[in-house]
């Protein structure tokens, strides 16, 4: 069975957002030891973690994926989810100070 033409693109894709998931919580985790309090800094990440991990997940199965249309979604929901815990880590490392 021949790979169709949007393969490559997907596995760019995926890494992409593998990278892009991946830095953003381990940099704020990293900084929970500097900040003046901690145990917010950890408590973000409690809540933002699981998010990102979900999108991560999804992006995945979405690179290893063989059907016609299940891949997009998988990678869209998996962006999505990247895309909202990054924004809730931004925000939440605004407020904590």
């Amino acid at each position: 069975m021949a790979e169709d033409e949007t393969s490559a693109l997907r596995w760019y894709l995926g890494v992409a957002v593998l990278l892009l998931g991946a830095l953003p919580p381990l940099m704020v985790g990293l900084s929970a030891d500097q900040a003046d309090r901690p145990s917010l800094v950890v408590g973000l990440l409690i809540v933002v973690a699981p998010v990102c991990l979900a999108g991560l997940v999804y992006t995945v199965r979405g690179m290893g994926a063989s059907e016609a249309r299940t891949p997009g979604r998988r990678l869209t929901v998996g962006f999505g989810l990247v895309c909202i815990s990054i924004a809730a880590l931004a925000a939440g490392r605004a407020l904590i100070g």
